[in-house]
């Protein structure tokens, strides 16, 4: 008997991760469904439609020699090329599968999380299947992803976090495994292999092996030196990116190193930009696809200063209460760490853009799942369940909303032309 409660729990908890992935699934296309016309926008041309390369899905040599560090994401549209040509629908189904799976991919990582010493530590989380399906719906339908997912290219984003997720899944995986069974090496290397399918379809996802280290910090309380050697061989895999960059004869680099920012210029503006995430977060109304955004001349400008302080209060804090509220602190960590490759000394042409947020919003569905974990209305399901899907109602009917301004090129160009009436590039996208 006591042999069969092992596997009854393992029968009910894959049925309850069936169970979320069909309804994360139904969401998705729900939310999404006015989507699947959505012709090719911007970035979308030099990308796929005038791109030759991404039409052979066996010509491997084209795909790695126009951009090597995507290419796991060029291949993706090789393939869409492959079964449907420059249609649409196939695209957007695709981006909608990935956008799925990476919030199934939060589902499972909230659960390993609750399951790591540290957490379980805090005593047992009486509604653990609420608050991991409430976190990946949060991720599935806040607004701000909707330029990773009816923005076809924005795909580079969503594939990227959907290996991150996975590499991080697996690797709490065979941690948790590692005393109690040899597949824990199993997990292990298809971490490392998820890990590098992440790696070669974004270059942001070179934060990855600090993520592994960050969960060790958080959830097993290992030292720095005893993390480090599950994540060195991922370590030793990330200079090849930049690598790549640098080698490539396409001006692939023209991104990083023709803006009229320097390193240091960029890397003051960006406490600025972190406050507009930080409220797109939160309150994610008048989106825009191309902002335009003031640069900052010197760090003692009043607004520079005034998010800084800010920003060195908030991980003050999640430091500080890191002890007792492990899952707050750790959406906090997780938020300011994927932004690092894109927010910091590295200038890029665009200042801000909201794709740039799909990874943290990670972070940001723990956060607020670990709000309702601490607070008393944890204590009240019908209470939680309520205040969840007020939630995820609002982000779905916004996100419906968003898509609209995407439905052709004039929809969506004379949103950004009243949103950006002083930028020289949403006039010229609405003039041609």
């Amino acid at each position: 008997m006591e042999k069969d409660i092992p596997q009854e729990i393992s029968h009910r908890q894959a049925r309850r991760a069936i169970l979320a992935f069909l309804a994360i699934l139904s969401w998705a296309l729900i939310i999404y469904s006015n989507t699947l016309t959505v012709p090719f926008h911007f970035d979308d041309h030099y990308f796929i439609v005038k791109n030759s390369n991404a039409y052979s899905l066996f010509d491997w040599v084209s795909l790695w020699h126009f951009r090597p560090s995507r290419f796991i994401a060029f291949f993706t549209f090789a393939l869409n090329y492959h079964f449907g040509g420059l249609n649409t629908l196939g695209y957007h189904l695709v981006n909608i599968l990935i956008h799925s799976g990476a919030a199934f991919l939060v589902f499972w990582l909230i659960n390993l999380i609750f399951s790591t010493p540290l957490i379980k530590k805090e005593g047992p989380c009486r509604y653990q299947f609420f608050l991991a399906l409430s976190a990946s719906l949060i991720f599935l339908s806040h607004p701000l992803q909707t330029e990773s997912v009816t923005y076809i290219s924005g795909r580079f984003a969503s594939l990227a976090a959907f290996f991150y997720l996975l590499s991080l899944c697996l690797y709490l995986k065979a941690r948790l495994l590692k005393d109690a069974s040899s597949r824990w090496l199993l997990f292990y290397f298809l971490s490392l292999f998820a890990g590098l399918l992440a790696l070669f379809s974004k270059e942001n996802t070179v934060t990855l092996p600090l993520a592994f280290l960050l969960c060790e910090l958080c959830l097993f309380r290992s030292s720095v030196k005893s993390s480090l050697k599950y994540s060195l061989p991922l370590l030793l895999v990330i200079p090849v990116i930049p690598l790549l960059l640098l080698l490539h004869s396409e001006p692939i680099m023209h991104k990083f190193v023709d803006t009229p920012l320097s390193s240091w210029n960029y890397l003051i503006t960006q406490p600025r930009v972190l406050i507009t995430y930080l409220r797109l977060l939160f309150i994610p109304l008048n989106q825009n696809l191309d902002y335009d955004y003031p640069m900052a001349r010197t760090v003692t400008e009043l607004p520079v200063l005034g998010s800084l302080i800010f920003l060195a209060v908030i991980l003050a804090l999640a430091l500080r209460l890191l002890p007792k509220y492990r899952l707050i602190s750790f959406g906090v960590l997780w938020f300011f760490l994927t932004l690092i490759p894109e927010s910091s000394i590295i200038p890029m042409i665009n200042i801000i853009f909201e794709h740039r947020l799909y990874l943290p919003m990670a972070g940001f569905s723990i956060f607020l799942i670990g709000v309702i974990r601490y607070s008393p209305i944890n204590k009240r399901l019908a209470l939680s369940i309520l205040t969840v899907s007020v939630l995820v109602l609002s982000y779905s009917a916004l996100t419906y909303n968003r898509n609209l301004d995407w439905r052709d090129a004039f929809s969506l160009w004379d949103d950004t032309v009243e949103k950006s009436g002083k930028k020289a590039r949403a006039y010229l996208n609405r003039g041609l």
